[in-house]
């Protein structure tokens, strides 16, 4: 019975993070790439400048990537001290 239910759990939190991957993360990366490529088309921009220009464009990606894990490490921790029946 644990197993069956540990199992669901599994199963409802991989589906979750496939849908937001799809749904979310996706998007951020298409938008991260293409910021990226609008920095390095700028031919009056020095390396250093395209090269802050693409951390810019990395950063609500990055942002959004920490947030998830920080959110699943939480939903960890308190799955993990779940007493078991």
């Amino acid at each position: 019975m644990v197993e069956l239910q540990q199992l669901q759990v599994q199963e409802a939190v991989d589906s979750m993070v496939k849908n937001l991957e799809r749904g979310n993360i996706q998007k951020m990366q298409g938008l991260m790439f293409l910021c990226s490529v609008g920095c390095c088309e700028d031919n009056q921009a020095s390396t250093q400048q395209v090269h802050q220009c693409i951390e810019r464009c990395h950063a609500p990606l990055a942002q959004a990537q920490a947030l998830v894990m920080s959110e699943f490490e939480k939903f960890q921790d308190c799955s993990s001290n779940l007493p078991v029946i």
